[in-house]
């Protein structure tokens, strides 16, 4: 890697361990004015805009009473609810700004890594260089390191 060709830039993406309490979700529920069978629609179709089934009410209350765990695809769907009450760009709430090493231009201030961008260390022996894949297939993060 040549560092002195390169940038440190600043970019966002969502934290891996964001806390989300039950009473959080309480909260929200009830900020949106939501029955819990109502709110079993939002928190799913947060998750999965085509969801044909939501969330049992049963469910949303074991969630609210910290029976049931919370887990990162629902801590992104709280966020992702917040945000839009908050009116913060959609996929966007519960971001945080990490620091990256980018070709000059090529990642511009405050650019967005989606949830669904996919991080992994780079294929060759001994190059532990972690990357944002930019294909499915991709193993290495520069050609040169193939």
């Amino acid at each position: 890697m040549r560092l002195p060709d390169t940038i440190e830039r600043t970019i966002v993406a969502i934290p891996g361990e964001a806390q989300v309490t039950p009473q959080m979700f309480r909260e929200i529920r009830k900020e949106l004015g939501q029955s819990m069978a109502d709110f079993g629609w939002t928190l799913k179709r947060a998750i999965n805009p085509r969801a044909k089934h939501p969330y049992s009410r049963q469910y949303i209350d074991r969630l609210e009473k910290g029976k049931d765990v919370i887990t990162p695809a629902l801590i992104a769907a709280f966020y992702n609810i917040a945000s839009k009450m908050d009116e913060v760009p959609a996929g966007t709430g519960g971001a945080v700004a990490v620091s990256v090493i980018a070709q000059p231009g090529q990642v511009v201030d405050g650019a967005f890594i989606p949830r669904s961008a996919k991080v992994v260390r780079c294929a060759r022996p001994g190059c532990a260089v972690p990357f944002v894949k930019t294909h499915p297939n991709q193993k290495y993060h520069d050609p040169e390191c193939k």
